[in-house]
């Protein structure tokens, strides 16, 4: 991920100034928070990448900043307006204070993308992740080629959480009411071809999931990008994103 961000009134070099454009909520349990200004017009995400990420500058009342990782849930380079979904959760912390408070017109300053990098075109995928990355895997289904071919497993523990998803037909889509590994773990996975294993969750479910992929699929790392998108008990910051 993106080195953190030093806090101060002054942005960090490399930092794009935007405007909040407009606020909506998917789901009752999630903001999307559309941002533009002319410093997106520069702005481009790699052709296939999955999961790209941004990192979002929190302003602190005593005027530091503070940063948070979110996915890119959308972008549109034509109107320069670049879209992120911020779940909402108690107690809410800075971001999610933030969404529930803004508005057309609100300044926020933005580092990125960061994207990890994946095989091309592989034979069979598999995506997962809690709804902390549900914006993640609707953004990479939507970039998918139409043939590809594979299962996304998304864990809510809502219904309403649910969305609808647009991606290849040949790509299922299974929410999932249980425990998140678990179904990994006892999904489908050819026994031949170039297959690849994304995931994004709480970091003990994103440890189980990393050791099957490495023991029991033989994936190697690339093929394997298994990320810690929180941990239970612990602020964003202090722990690692990838083990």
């Amino acid at each position: 991920m993106l080195d953190p961000v030093p806090s101060g009134p002054v942005l960090p070099a490399g930092a794009l100034r935007t405007t909040v454009v407009s606020v909506a909520s998917p789901t009752p349990g999630s903001r999307r928070i559309t941002l533009g200004g002319e410093a997106l017009r520069g702005f481009a995400l790699p052709r296939g990448c999955w999961g790209p990420y941004l990192k979002l500058l929190f302003p602190r009342p005593d005027g530091s900043l503070a940063w948070r990782t979110y996915s890119v849930r959308a972008f549109d380079p034509e109107s320069c307006e670049l879209a992120v979904e911020i779940m909402l959760h108690e107690p809410r912390g800075i971001g999610a204070s933030w969404a529930m408070a803004a508005g057309p017109g609100d300044a926020l300053a933005i580092l990125g993308p960061g994207v990890i990098p994946v095989p091309p075109a592989p034979d069979w995928i598999v995506l997962a992740g809690d709804r902390t990355a549900l914006p993640a895997i609707a953004y990479t289904l939507e970039q998918l080629p139409a043939a590809t071919r594979g299962l996304a497993l998304i864990a809510v523990e809502d219904a309403a959480d649910r969305q609808d998803l647009a991606g290849p037909p040949g790509v299922e889509v299974r929410w999932v009411e249980g425990d998140l590994a678990d179904a990994v773990l006892g999904a489908p996975w050819p026994c031949e071809g170039d297959c690849v294993l994304w995931a994004g969750a709480e970091a003990g479910a994103a440890r189980r999931i990393r050791a099957y992929a490495r023991k029991r699929c033989g994936l190697d790392a690339c093929r394997r990008p298994i990320l810690n998108y929180w941990k239970r008990g612990q602020a964003e910051g202090s722990f690692d994103c990838q083990r």
